[in-house]
């Protein structure tokens, strides 16, 4: 029996993990001719772009995303998606979450970095996956990606 059969994917990646990725994964597919805007991303995904706002702002801080201000602005890839893993954006989750939680006391200091180290020992393999990885598996779905209008 394998960790993903027996774990349920809520107990190895948080829901703002999975919106990060999923973020990202819609930036990479719909930010390659003009950046995307959040409200894209949250039409996009049944959200509100107040909910998606402070994720893209974390992945534009940790250098995953590029963000530009003004009327033709919006959010790109700053590097190469086959460089940019699942992991590399857990740990920018993660990273932003200890910023905010920074009165931890020593037991859950001790408790978050082990934990972290868990992670990290998974990223190795299984969490290696990248944003093209992602990509190229939603584009095989030809599944509709949703369209958000622009200037609305």
């Amino acid at each position: 029996m394998t960790l993903a059969s027996t774990t349920p994917l809520s107990n190895i990646v948080s829901r703002k993990e999975l919106l990060l990725i999923v973020a990202v994964v819609d930036v990479a597919i719909h930010g390659r001719d003009q950046p995307v805007r959040t409200r894209e991303v949250a039409a996009r995904h049944s959200s509100r772009a107040r909910f998606f706002e402070p994720l893209l702002q974390i992945l534009a801080g940790c250098g995953i995303l590029q963000s530009k201000r003004g009327r033709n602005g919006g959010y790109r890839l700053a590097r190469d998606p086959r460089r940019i893993t699942v992991a590399d954006l857990m740990r920018a989750a993660r990273g932003a979450e200890e910023k905010v939680a920074g009165r931890q006391n020593a037991i859950e200091r001790l408790v978050s970095r082990t934990l972290e180290a868990a992670v990290d020992g998974l990223s190795e393999s299984s969490l290696g996956i990248t944003i093209q990885d992602l990509v190229e598996s939603a584009e095989s779905l030809n599944a509709p990606h949703g369209k958000a209008r622009r200037g609305r």
